[in-house]
């Protein structure tokens, strides 16, 4: 392997450097903006900030989005099928615990200074932007998919940063200049080096532990999707995320552009072209917003060090609070809250009998509009559901498996 450039490399000597790859990740800091640890400290201090909160500011930070999935399908948490949304992610994890995560994570941080700072904050705001298409391009084709979308659109291209560094900024820059389309860049990344930002993103999905309806769609969106008509996620994403990596955005993306590669968008989508322009207007009005809420925090950081502080401080007395509740706590159970169409159903244990659970409906106010009492044990998630008068298809299939999930652990 030695020596020779990537287009080269023959199967086997592509897995070698992937674990090679790997063992250098380990000793890389990945860069995190610190406009978004400044969000997520806002939303720390908000006692009414929820699950949903957290997961709109995380999901626009590539690495930390990394690490929440990589936990959430851990073997710790033992799930059935793959965690492939933050959304998922939070609600398994929980609010405590993804508050210290995101602080914690923060904390480990350290933010290049100089052209490098600006290198990969350029990266952001394109990343940024084709997750924001992406996203909008799945809600209209099949809308479940919305979440995947996002987040394989914002990490299309974290191996870039992560490439050059390893190879070093002038010798990629001299390569591949910025300006250039991304295929050509790909392109001159097989022809001068050993290794292209596929090969560091293949390192990072295996690193995560993402699953492969996210992996696969990053680790192709160079290559041309063969199957255009499969509505499979996994292939409606390759072809999102094939359309999305081919847009040329030269510089810091504005609030609005011309709509990339109308003709290839029509045949990957099957969409006309005005429905993906005005699905690209609304994608660009939606990243432009984003851009202006981290950007009005971003003009409130002076001091990184000083934030550093503030996180550590903030760290530190949620894990008092935290401690103070477990000690608080009979049974270490806490209530289970599922969302549904129209508000959540939340299950906890009777506090008069033990051997019994009551499970309630939630409206959107946060008040209690019906309640069933069943012994623990003895009921389903469809059981329950149907004592409170709601269908299986009124909850979104992993809220209900994650219902199944607690009552199971309530029983044990």
């Amino acid at each position: 392997m030695a020596g020779k450039v990537r287009a080269n490399l023959s199967s086997a000597e592509v897995e070698a450097l992937t674990d090679l790859l790997m063992r250098k990740l380990d000793a890389m800091i990945i860069e995190t903006q610190p406009e978004v640890a400044a969000r997520l400290l806002e939303l720390v201090s908000d006692p009414d900030a929820g699950l949903s909160d957290f997961a709109t500011v995380i999901r626009t930070d590539t690495a930390l989005s990394g690490r929440l999935l990589r936990m959430s399908n851990s073997a710790y948490f033992a799930q059935r099928e793959p965690v492939t949304t933050l959304e998922r992610a939070c609600v398994l994890l929980g609010i405590n615990r993804i508050r210290a995560l995101a602080l914690g994570f923060y904390m480990s941080r350290a933010i290049d200074a100089g052209g490098e700072k600006r290198y990969g904050r350029l990266m952001w705001g394109k990343s940024l932007l084709r997750a924001c298409f992406a996203a909008k391009l799945a809600e209209r084709i099949k809308p479940n998919l919305y979440a995947e979308a996002f987040l394989i659109g914002l990490m299309l291209d974290a191996g870039i940063p992560l490439a050059r560094t390893l190879i070093g900024p002038s010798q990629f820059d001299a390569a591949c200049p910025a300006n250039q389309p991304p295929s050509r860049s790909f392109k001159c990344e097989a022809e001068h080096f050993t290794y292209t930002h596929i090969d560091m993103a293949r390192a990072l999905m295996r690193r995560w532990r993402v699953p492969d309806v996210l992996a696969k769609p990053i680790l192709w969106h160079h290559s041309p999707p063969q199957n255009l008509k499969s509505t499979e996620p996994v292939h409606v994403l390759h072809r999102v995320s094939f359309y999305v990596g081919a847009m040329h955005i030269e510089h810091e993306p504005p609030a609005a552009m011309a709509v990339p590669l109308p003709t290839l968008g029509q045949k990957l989508t099957s969409l006309t072209g005005d429905q993906i322009g005005a699905i690209f207007a609304d994608a660009c009005k939606e990243y432009a917003t984003v851009r202006e809420f981290f950007g009005q925090v971003a003009d409130g950081i002076t001091d990184i060090e000083a934030l550093g502080m503030r996180v550590h401080g903030t760290l530190t007395k949620l894990i008092e609070q935290s401690m103070e509740e477990g000690l608080k706590q009979d049974s270490g159970m806490q209530a289970g809250r599922f969302q549904f169409h129209s508000g959540s159903i939340e299950v906890l244990k009777d506090q008069e009998d033990p051997d019994f659970a009551v499970a309630y409906i939630i409206d959107q106010a946060g008040h209690r509009q019906a309640m069933h009492r069943f012994p623990i044990g003895s009921a389903t998630a469809a059981d329950v559901l149907l004592e409170l008068s709601l269908e299986q298809d009124d909850i979104d299939s992993a809220e209900l498996e994650s219902m199944t999930d607690y009552l199971r652990a309530i029983a044990a």
